[in-house]
């Protein structure tokens, strides 16, 4: 149901004649997905993860200004009190 949520379409149901489908199923053995992967012509692998990146305009310098906009503001020092702040019962 989750899966119908999300892309608007029920999974389990054929998309040629719309007759329900059931699953009979749940390989996760590598081996075994190989197997009937590769003969289709079908991936058998994942794709490879992409390396993380800094947002848009990062690496160049020209569209980064020296301080920008969503940089964090500086940390301030701690205050100075001039007397023990502490409570003591």
């Amino acid at each position: 149901m989750l899966l119908a949520r999300l892309y608007e379409v029920f999974p389990l149901l054929c998309p040629s004649c719309g007759a329900p489908m059931r699953i009979i199923a749940l390989i996760t053995d590598t081996p075994a997905i190989r197997q009937i992967l590769d003969p289709i012509g079908e991936p058998s692998t994942p794709p490879p993860l992409a390396t993380a990146r800094g947002p848009p305009g990062w690496d160049s310098e020209e569209t980064t200004p020296e301080h920008p906009s969503w940089a964090l503001p500086p940390v301030d020092p701690q205050p100075h009190y001039d007397h023990e702040q502490r409570v003591s019962w």
